[in-house]
């Protein structure tokens, strides 16, 4: 339920900024960003594609980044049918994740 459920929230939160947007008469444009470092989980696929097709019917771009050695069937398949971006980062002898992902915990959580 993790990547299904942050993905609903996120939609719930664009489709109503566009409906306020709209109401004003002013342009919307939103995107969704999903980071994961696991692997996929085979439970969460209907939700999440159901997430998707969600996102496709509000014009909401899904871009996502892969950090793991794992890549993510759900997490290209979000991308492409959105129209979104997907980036796989594996880990190499000379780039090592553990310090990204610190970085981006101490930014944004």
């Amino acid at each position: 339920a993790g990547i299904s459920s942050a993905l609903s929230q996120a939609l719930c939160r664009c489709n109503r900024r566009k409906r306020e947007l709209q109401s004003n008469s002013e342009d919307s444009s939103a995107r969704v960003l999903v980071l994961q470092a696991a692997g996929d989980f085979d439970e969460e696929y209907q939700a999440t594609m159901n997430c998707v097709f969600a996102a496709q019917r509000l014009s909401v771009p899904i871009d996502s980044c892969m950090l793991s050695r794992d890549p993510s069937t759900f997490l290209q398949q979000a991308s492409d049918l959105t129209g979104g971006v997907h980036l796989h980062l594996q880990p190499t002898a000379s780039f090592q994740l553990q310090p990204l992902l610190q970085q981006l915990l101490l930014w944004f959580l």
